[in-house]
């Protein structure tokens, strides 16, 4: 089993908006627009432990908040740091092996392994000859590497796979490696309230962290415990059970989902309504599609997808928003971002927990919740963006006129001026301002105080003003 390379995937979170494909260096701006470190590096990725990994040319290293490098770009990957350490690889993706360094670069465990899991300094997953085992952060084995598969210690118990030519049984051991959980199991699953659900022959159970029964091998489907009580599934039809494995609502039920504040959805013959854990029906089966419950409120439809509209109830079953709208967000700080309309005319307003209008449907696009007391919005249409901003009452607070622009994360927000192509990227404040120079080809997102940004490399860098 390859691990995904660990950078691939962190670099898209620190690249925010970017121009049209391009070569790019990176380099690193303050919350005032102030460069700390020029463009220079081919990538950087997500600072964690006061460090952040870069790539220059085809080998990472890492840098600190100042842009100074502290670790020297010697690994063929790496993932960021946690507590305290981080996965390197030396060699290319296919053959390269695995191993791990502290925050001052030195290597704690030599790059030897096929892959390689830092959980705690007792528990790291290791693969070698294509099995799993566990080492400490000494290198000593913990877990003989005799296994196919293996997932971390939860709570004492580390659920494994052995396979014997084309069969593979499931089961648990404790930290001393020792068989707690018979390997039987087509499927077991992680342990959740002190049980795990288990298939074997197509069908479902539940076993105790001994490995005891706690139900017979009944049902065709199981989901996961919430709230205390568990869905499953006979001859097509879905009931409820609690922890112990005891039947508390009957199967008659076409599908259902799992409780969440006190509630499920359930579906027959095509319609949707809810029931409490009691299996009592508190909002009669009229619905084509619902949403659970949030806060007090569900959000239920009329009609199928194309043209059916969003209505709200409570948790008595009625009716508190009429359905009329073709989306309807879920609710935050007593207000939800509402669609009104057809897909040519269809515009985003807000509505509050009665269904009254707080701000009127108006814009082409409306982000689902206010951040940081605003609402991203949209004007224009969708060949001819304006972006801007509005508070909770519906006032513009910055005027629909970037290219892009995103949601505020500590009082600043991504903004571009121009297309997509050329444009350029920089940042604004609350006031509509431009912090800094609106002169970069990508930037990402500011993680305490430091942003990385991108420029196109043998371009010359121009100044852009709104």
């Amino acid at each position: 089993m390859k691990i995904v390379t660990r950078i691939s995937c962190i670099i898209l979170t620190t690249c925010f908006f970017q121009a049209a494909a391009a070569q790019m260096k990176y380099g690193l701006i303050n919350t005032k627009g102030e460069v700390i470190l020029d463009p220079m590096f081919d990538e950087i990725g997500h600072f964690s432990g006061g460090l952040a990994p870069f790539r220059k040319g085809n080998k990472w290293g890492f840098i600190d908040r100042t842009g100074a490098v502290k670790i020297k770009p010697t690994w063929d990957d790496v993932s960021i740091f946690s507590k305290g350490f981080s996965e390197v690889r030396e060699g290319d993706y296919e053959n390269g092996k695995w191993g791990l360094i502290d925050l001052t670069g030195k290597i704690i465990l030599e790059p030897k392994w096929e892959s390689l899991y830092y959980h705690n300094k007792d528990s790291i997953r290791v693969e070698r000859n294509h099995k799993y085992g566990m080492i400490d952060i000494h290198g000593n084995e913990v877990i003989p590497h005799q296994w196919d598969d293996l997932t971390c210690f939860h709570k004492g118990l580390c659920v494994v796979k052995k396979k014997d030519g084309t069969s593979e049984k499931w089961g648990a051991i404790n930290k001393d490696g020792k068989i707690v959980i018979k390997l039987q199991w087509d499927r077991q699953f992680s342990f959740e309230e002190g049980i795990a659900a288990v298939e074997k022959d197509g069908k479902h159970g539940l076993i105790d962290k001994k490995g005891n029964r706690i139900s017979e091998l009944n049902w065709d489907k199981i989901d996961y415990p919430s709230e205390g009580l568990i869905a499953v599934e006979k001859d097509g039809k879905w009931g409820f059970v609690d922890t112990t494995g005891k039947l508390v609502i009957g199967f008659k039920w076409d599908k259902a989902e799992a409780f969440s504040e006190g509630f499920s959805a359930v579906q027959k013959n095509g319609k949707y309504g809810f029931i409490d854990k009691t299996g009592k029906v508190i909002s009669d089966l009229v619905w084509d599609n619902v949403r659970s419950f949030q806060n007090g409120l569900a959000r239920v439809r009329k009609g199928d997808d194309e043209t059916g509209t969003w209505g709200v109830i409570n948790e008595k079953g009625r009716v508190v928003v009429i359905p009329q709208w073709k989306i309807i967000y879920s609710f935050e700080n007593g207000l939800a971002t509402a669609l009104q309309g057809n897909a040519e005319n269809a515009k985003w307003g807000v509505i509050d927990r009665t269904g009254a209008i707080v701000i009127k449907p108006q814009w082409c696009f409306m982000d689902y919740k206010s951040v940081e007391g605003l609402y991203l919005v949209m004007g224009g249409d969708w060949k001819n963006e304006k972006w801007g901003h509005v508070d909770p009452t519906g006032k513009i607070i910055i005027a629909p006129q970037w290219g892009a622009s995103d949601r505020f994360k500590n009082g600043l927000a991504p903004v571009r001026i121009g297309d997509p192509k050329k444009g350029k990227y920089g940042f604004i404040n609350k006031e509509g301002i431009v912090v800094g120079e609106l002169k970069w080809d990508s930037i990402g997102v500011f993680n305490r105080g430091i942003c990385v940004v991108g420029l196109r490399t043998n371009e010359k860098t121009e100044k852009v003003s709104p």
